[in-house]
């Protein structure tokens, strides 16, 4: 079980570009994974489309569709090593484990508000990447809960511009 970590995320900027990325962040997408049948003794490919939520850290960056087959492969300590097996790929491109179940949306004329759980750690690497696609946002992240440390960071074009840190 792991250690959640409590997300407020704020975006802020122009009406235009809230849209855009409001639209993005929920935006139905389709994927797949594999389940076991008991009946083959093989793995079926289960297609899927996931409509729900408002923030979705999969339609920030998601692998490319031929990384699939290694992305869902099932683990274990074989390829949990395979940096394009889910589990390294969601730690190096979200900064956590498994995507987001968006709790609260609030928006206003120049502001989107959000807040969710992570595994772990925030998803400091999915809010760069956020951040490079629209540059002109200010996007702040505060975070904390069971993990050692709570914090602010601020992003805007792919960098951290502001961060405070607490242990």
């Amino acid at each position: 079980m792991p250690n959640w970590v409590q997300n407020w995320v704020q975006i802020e900027g122009s009406t235009e570009d809230l849209k855009k990325v409001k639209e993005q962040l929920k935006k139905p997408y389709k994927t797949f994974h594999k389940d076991w049948n008991p009946k083959t003794k093989k793995y079926d490919i289960v297609r899927e489309e996931v409509s729900e939520g408002l923030f979705q850290l999969w339609n920030i960056i998601s692998p490319e569709e031929s990384q699939y087959e290694r992305y869902f492969t099932v683990s274990n300590s074989d390829t949990l090593d395979d940096k394009d097996n889910w589990y390294q790929w969601n730690w190096n491109h979200w900064s956590t484990k498994w995507d987001v179940n968006c709790e609260s949306f609030e928006e206003d004329e120049d502001m989107l508000s959000y807040s969710f759980d992570t595994a772990w750690s925030p998803p400091e690497n999915a809010l760069i990447e956020l951040s490079k696609q629209y540059p002109n946002l200010i996007i702040r992240l505060d975070f904390g809960g069971e993990i050692e440390e709570e914090g602010t960071i601020v992003f805007k074009n792919g960098e951290s511009i502001e961060e405070s840190i607490r242990v």
